[in-house]
Order: C-alpha cells, then sequence, then structure tokens
C-alpha cells in the first residue's frame, strides 16, 4: 500500500517532534539520558493513541491531545504519572472499543455485577469475622462497625456498590428486586455515611424511571431526580467539614492562574490541608479538573461531555441499554461532585466501560441505519 506524501510528512513530524523530546526538554536533576527513553515512550504513544483515537471518540482525542501539549507548560513527575495514567485508561477504552464491535454490551457489564455479588458475600463473611482479606472488621470512632470488603476503605466499599446499583436491571424484573433489595440493604446496614447510599437512590432512579415509565409525568419526576441530586450534592459538601474546607482553600489557587491552570495532576502538590494531613484529591472532580487545566477548557470540556451524552443517551434505541448505561452515567457525575472516582481505577474502568458501550451502540445504531438507506436506495 504506498503512503501519500502528505501522511509521510505528517508521521516524519511526529518522529521527530518524538526524538527532539528526550534531548531538549528533562525534569531537572534527572540524567537525560537515562530519562529519554521513558520521554520517547510516554510521549510518542500518547500522540498516535490520541490520532487513532479520533475515530472511536473525538472528545477523547482532544483531551488527550491537550494533556500532552499541556505539560510543557509545567514539566513535573506528577504530570508524567498523570499523562501514563490517561494513556493506560483510554487504551483501555480503544481496545474495548474494538471488542465491542463483535460482542453483545451485555456481556461487558456482566463481570462487574459478578465481581459486585462477591464484593458484597465478601463483606458480610467480614461481618462474621471471617474474612479472606485479612481487612478484619474494626470499629470507626467508637461507635459502629464499617467494613472494607475487597477494597481496603469502607468509604470505598460502600461508594462502589451505589455505583453498581444499575447493574441489578440487567436481570429480569423479578429477579432484579433481589439484588437492588441486597444493595439497599447492605448500604444501609454497613455503616451511616450516606453517599454510597445516595448515590444508589439516585441512579436507580433514572434507570428505573426509563425502563418503568408509563402516563408518569415526565417532568415532574425528572424535576424531582435532579432536585435530589443537588440536595445530595450540597448536603455532602456542606456536612462534611473536610470538603467544605478544601473547596474554600482551592478557590484562591484557581484564581492565581484561572485561564491555563496550575499544571496536569497539580492538586496534591498545592499544599491543601483540611484533615490534618496534605490533601491529595479534591473529593470534588470538577474542582480538581479546574484547578488543574483552567477555566476556559474546563467548563466548555465539561459542557460539551454532558451535552454529547446527553444526547446520545436520549437518542438510544435499546431501551434496556438506555436505562442502564443513564442510570451508570449520570450516577457517576453526580458521585463526581463530592468524590474523586475518576482517580480510582475500578470506578473510572466503569466510567470508561459506560462510555465505550454507549458509543458502540450509538455506532452500530448508525451504520444499521446507513445500511438501511442503501438498501433503499438500491431498491428504489
Amino acid at each position: 500500500m504506498e503512503i501519500k506524501k502528505t501522511d509521510q510528512v505528517k508521521i516524519a513530524s511526529l518522529w521527530v517532534l518524538a526524538l527532539c523530546l528526550p534531548i531538549f526538554w528533562h525534569p531537572k536533576a534527572q540524567n537525560p539520558f537515562l530519562f529519554s527513553k521513558e520521554l520517547f515512550l510516554r510521549f510518542y504513544i500518547v500522540i498516535l493513541l490520541a490520532i487513532i483515537l479520533w475515530k472511536y471518540n473525538k472528545f477523547f482525542s482532544i483531551f488527550l491531545g491537550y494533556s500532552l501539549g499541556f505539560t510543557f507548560l509545567k514539566l513535573s513527575t506528577r504530570s508524567l504519572w498523570a499523562l501514563g495514567n490517561l494513556r493506560d485508561f483510554f487504551l483501555y477504552y480503544l481496545i474495548l472499543r474494538i471488542f465491542l464491535e463483535s460482542i453483545n454490551w451485555k456481556q461487558t457489564l456482566y463481570p462487574y455485577l459478578i465481581s459486585l455479588a462477591i464484593i458484597l458475600a465478601t463483606s458480610f463473611a467480614q461481618l462474621l469475622s471471617f474474612d479472606i482479606t485479612r481487612h478484619g472488621t474494626y470499629l470507626y470512632h467508637g461507635e459502629y462497625w464499617k467494613l472494607a470488603g475487597f477494597f481496603g476503605n469502607t468509604h470505598i466499599l460502600k461508594t462502589w456498590i451505589g455505583i453498581c446499583a444499575p447493574l441489578a436491571f440487567l436481570l429480569p424484573k423479578f429477579w432484579a428486586t433481589i439484588p437492588l433489595a441486597i444493595i439497599f440493604g447492605s448500604l444501609i446496614f454497613f455503616g451511616r455515611s450516606y453517599g454510597g447510599l445516595t448515590i444508589a437512590v439516585f441512579s436507580c432512579s433514572i434507570t428505573g424511571f426509563i425502563l418503568f415509565k408509563r402516563k408518569l409525568n415526565v417532568r415532574i419526576i425528572l424535576f424531582s431526580i435532579l432536585l435530589m441530586g443537588i440536595l445530595g450534592v450540597s448536603y455532602q459538601n456542606k456536612a462534611n467539614s473536610v470538603r467544605r474546607q478544601i473547596i474554600h482553600q482551592t478557590i484562591p489557587h484557581i484564581l492565581k492562574h484561572p485561564i491555563i491552570g496550575n499544571g496536569l495532576n497539580s492538586f496534591g502538590a498545592a499544599g491543601i490541608i483540611a484533615s490534618g494531613t496534605p490533601e491529595l484529591q479534591a473529593h470534588n472532580e470538577p474542582l480538581s479538573f479546574i484547578h488543574d487545566y483552567g477555566l476556559p477548557f474546563s467548563i466548555f470540556g465539561i459542557f460539551l461531555l454532558l451535552l454529547n451524552y446527553y444526547l446520545k443517551l436520549k437518542s438510544l434505541e435499546d431501551k434496556l441499554a438506555k436505562g442502564i448505561l443513564s442510570g451508570l452515567f449520570y450516577g457517576f457525575i453526580y458521585y463526581s461532585c463530592f468524590s474523586f472516582p475518576f482517580h480510582m481505577a475500578h470506578s473510572a474502568t466503569l466510567f470508561l466501560t459506560t462510555i465505550a458501550i454507549i458509543d458502540s451502540i450509538k455506532q452500530k445504531e448508525a451504520q444499521r441505519c446507513g445500511f438501511s438507506g442503501s438498501l433503499k436506495t438500491l431498491h428504489s
């Protein structure tokens, strides 16, 4: 296959850029020759991945490309770590999109439902002092027992249960009530933190409304879900003094660099102290994003992401997929307003899985419509 001259120029330019990076750009106190191979692999692979992603998800392609260029403004070890994480996560998304071309979307979500069942079983076993993870059941603030599951952290356990709640609707209507009862019962029984419970209520309300609505007043129900979400986020941020302090201390950092931000993955180095030690996460993903990337790109990017997937979810033909994927997507957006799900591997991969399934279904629907249109044209 002959390569066009314009493509040859593009490829040659990319190679020159990648080869020059290790020579002219390296962190202080680092040997440039020892560090050159890391720079070459990290940045050239990111460039290629961003180009390939354009075919599958233009928003992710632009975001990854911008993040790469963004590191030029302030190179640090933290930026390189974050860029490596973005590379791996978007590579996961790309591989999943390729797999979804030949498998059903349910097959991709069933493993998450199975893993949730194992985690719940492990948590109840811990309550009975049978702990295969050796995390143990432990007394928290001398008030009540809290469990860790496989996560080693009770808050992550309960929010993960809440995030996965819409997956129960993968089962038939009658059988779905059993895992839903277990999920909500576990969230109420395992502790008195309302994060996981509010996530489950919010996301399952959206899924249930889409799947089971009949002659209900759509506007009233949607308004009630939105109001419940706003009140829940307000409660989480106001009731928790740590989150409140983080927000107040982060705003001055944002105002120092409102346009280009403070640098990729720089929040952990901002020196914000709200719980006696430096906070590594903002406990609020939009706040963290604005701190790192600046106001214009953050606001514009978040708006486009929400609008894009709102329109895609709204137009899905498969009712079951529309209900479950809507619950997962909006549940994540809700959760991100008072925590950091995109900075944890297990939740970030589920979010990317949700996005990949939505994109894959829309692509298949578009191809099917195009094929139908071709047949009509041929017939006429």
